[in-house]
C-alpha cells in the first residue's frame, strides 16, 4: 500500500483503468438501453478512453497513456488496429514532429534564439523606455518560444529577466521578477499556438477538417496556414499589450529602476555572429518562408514549377532543408549531424501523444459513436436564440476553465464539435471558430497539470511562488479571454482575413 501511495505513475494508471472500466460497463449497458440518447456503446468506450488518457496527459509526462490509448482504441471497435497505425492524415504529422524536434535542437544548439532575444533587447531606442523595453521582452519570449522551441524560450527570457532584477536590485519573489517571470511564461504558453507547427497546433489544425462524421464535415478544406498566423500572430502582440496595461494600472508595476539599467545587463556576446549562426539563422527563416508559402505555391495561378514543389508538402520542404544543412561545412567541419542532434533533441512523450491525437479525435466523432448526433439534437437546442458573442463568451470560458486544469489538447478535441454544431448556421466562418478554439486552449498555465507552460513555472521555485501565480492569473486570464472573445468576433463580422 505505501509503494502504491509512492508510485504516481501507478496512481495515474489505477484511475486511468478505473475511468475505462466504468465507461466500458455501466456506462456501456446505459447506452445500449438507450438511455444516453443517440451516443452509441462503441461511442461511450470511446469517450471513456478519452477522458482517462485526458486525465493520464495531465497528471504524467510518461509514454504509457498514449500507448495504452494506442491498445484500446481498436477495441472499442470505432477503427481497427490497423486504421489506428497506418492513420493516413498521422504518418506525415509524426514525420514531420520528429524531424522538427531535431531541426529545433539544431538551431537551440546554435544558439539562433538566444542571438534573436539580445538582438531585440540590445536595441538602443529602448533606453530609458521602461514599458518598450518590457514590451520587447514579452515579444521576443513570443518569437523565440514560437519559432524555435517554448522551452528554449522561456528558459532564455527568464535568465535575462533574472539579470535585470539583480541588477536593480530586486529579490525572488517581490513583485518585479514575479510579473516578469509570469509574463514570459504566458508568452511560451501562447507560443504554442502562435505557428501551424507549434505543440498544440499541429495536432488540432489536422483534425479540423474531420471534426465530424463521415459525410458531414465541417470544413471542406484544410485550414489554410497562412491565414491562421494572420489570426494568432496579432492577437499574440495584443496578448502583450493587454499584459503590459493590467502590469501598470491594476498590478501597479513600478518599472522606473528600468530607465537607469545598464546595457550590459544583455550580452553584447550573444548579439555577435559567426557563420555556423548564420546558416542556422538563414535555415530558420527559410523554414517560415516555405511553411508559409504552402498554399500559394498550390495555387493554380501559380507557375507550374512551384506548384509541382508544393507536391512534396511540409514535410518534403523540411526533409530539404536538412539535407542541405548536412552539405554545409564551415571551417572544414559539418555544422549539422543529423544522428548527434537526434540523439538529444527527441522528445518521445510528445511524439506518442501526436501518434494517438488525431486517430483519437477521429474515432470521437465518428458516425459509429454517435456523439455529433447527440450533439446536434440535444446540445444545440440549447443555444438557439444566444447570439453569436454570446455563444462565444461561453465557449471561451468554458475552454479557458477546463484547459487550466486538464492538458489542452483534448480538451480541444473534445470542444471543437461542439462549437462547430452550435455556430454550424449562424453565418460565420467555421474556420475561425476552430482558430479561435486553437489559441484558448493555449490559455492554460495557471497549473502544473494544464500546459508545458505550467510545469515550467511550477519547476521556478527559486523566482515564482505558486499562491503568487493563481493571484495574478487569474484576472489576466479574465481580461484575456474577454479581449481574446472580442477580437474574433470583430474579424467575424468585418472579415479582415
Amino acid at each position: 500500500m505505501i509503494t502504491i501511495l509512492k508510485n504516481r505513475n501507478l496512481q495515474a494508471f489505477l484511475v486511468f483503468a478505473g475511468i475505462v472500466a466504468v465507461g466500458w460497463t455501466v456506462l456501456s449497458w446505459l447506452a445500449e438501453a438507450g438511455s444516453l440518447g443517440e451516443i452509441t456503446t462503441i461511442g461511450i468506450r470511446v469517450l471513456a478512453v478519452c477522458i482517462g488518457v485526458a486525465y493520464a496527459w495531465t497528471v504524467t509526462n510518461e509514454i504509457w497513456p498514449s500507448l495504452m490509448c494506442f491498445l484500446l482504441l481498436p477495441l472499442t471497435a470505432v477503427q481497427s488496429f490497423s486504421d489506428v497505425l497506418l492513420n493516413e492524415r498521422n504518418t506525415e504529422i509524426i514525420l514531420f514532429f520528429i524531424l522538427l524536434c531535431v531541426f529545433l535542437k539544431f538551431l537551440e544548439e546554435r544558439e539562433v534564439g538566444r542571438f534573436l532575444a539580445a538582438w531585440m533587447l540590445g536595441r538602443k531606442f529602448l533606453r530609458g523606455r521602461p514599458w518598450l523595453f518590457l514590451f520587447s521582452l514579452f515579444l521576443a519570449a513570443y518569437v523565440v518560444s514560437s519559432l524555435i522551441n517554448m522551452f528554449v524560450g522561456i528558459y532564455l527570457m527568464w535568465g535575462i529577466s533574472t539579470s535585470i532584477s539583480r541588477a536593480l536590485g530586486n529579490k525572488p519573489y517581490e513583485k518585479f521578477p514575479t510579473l516578469l517571470g509570469l509574463g514570459v511564461s504566458i508568452m511560451g504558453a501562447m507560443s504554442l499556438s502562435a505557428m501551424p507547427w507549434g505543440g498544440s497546433s499541429l495536432v488540432l489544425l489536422t483534425l479540423l477538417p474531420g471534426t465530424a462524421s463521415p459525410g458531414h464535415s465541417f470544413l471542406s478544406a484544410p485550414p489554410d496556414v497562412i491565414r491562421y498566423v494572420l489570426f494568432t500572430v496579432p492577437l499574440g502582440v495584443l496578448t502583450i499589450l493587454v499584459l503590459l496595461f493590467l502590469f501598470k494600472f491594476l498590478f501597479r508595476l513600478d518599472v522606473s529602476g528600468i530607465k537607469r539599467l545598464d546595457p550590459g545587463a544583455i550580452s553584447v556576446e550573444d548579439r555577435k555572429m559567426n557563420p555556423t549562426k548564420a546558416v542556422a539563422l538563414i535555415s530558420l527563416l527559410v523554414f517560415v518562408a516555405l511553411m508559409l508559402s504552402e498554399p500559394l505555391l498550390a495555387n493554380p495561378a501559380a507557375p507550374g514549377v512551384l506548384q509541382s514543389f508544393s507536391a512534396i508538402g511540409k514535410l518534403g520542404k523540411l526533409i530539404l532543408i536538412l539535407v542541405l544543412l548536412s552539405m554545409v561545412r564551415v571551417d572544414r567541419q559539418p555544422i549539422f549531424n543529423f544522428t548527434q542532434v537526434a540523439s538529444r533533441g527527441m522528445q518521445w512523450n510528445l511524439v506518442a501523444m501526436l501518434f494517438i491525437a488525431v486517430p483519437l479525435g477521429q474515432s470521437l466523432f465518428d458516425e459509429k459513436t454517435g456523439i455529433c448526433d447527440f450533439l446536434t439534437n440535444h446540445v444545440a437546442p440549447l443555444f438557439q436564440g444566444i447570439p453569436v458573442l454570446g455563444i462565444l463568451a461561453i465557449l471561451a470560458f468554458v475552454m479557458m476553465i477546463l484547459t487550466n486544469f486538464i492538458a489542452n489538447i483534448p480538451v480541444c478535441m473534445l470542444m471543437l464539435p461542439v462549437a462547430f454544431t452550435i455556430l454550424e448556421n449562424k453565418g460565420i466562418s467555421l474556420e475561425l471558430v476552430g482558430f479561435f478554439l486553437i489559441v484558448l486552449c493555449c490559455f492554460g498555465w495557471m497549473t502544473p497539470s494544464s500546459s508545458a507552460a505550467g510545469m515550467v513555472m511550477s519547476a521556478n521555485k527559486d523566482w515564482l511562488r505558486t499562491k503568487d501565480v493563481v493571484i495574478y492569473s487569474w484576472p489576466i486570464l479574465i481580461v484575456m479571454t474577454a479581449v481574446t472573445i472580442l477580437y474574433c468576433f470583430c474579424i467575424m463580422r468585418f472579415p479582415l482575413l
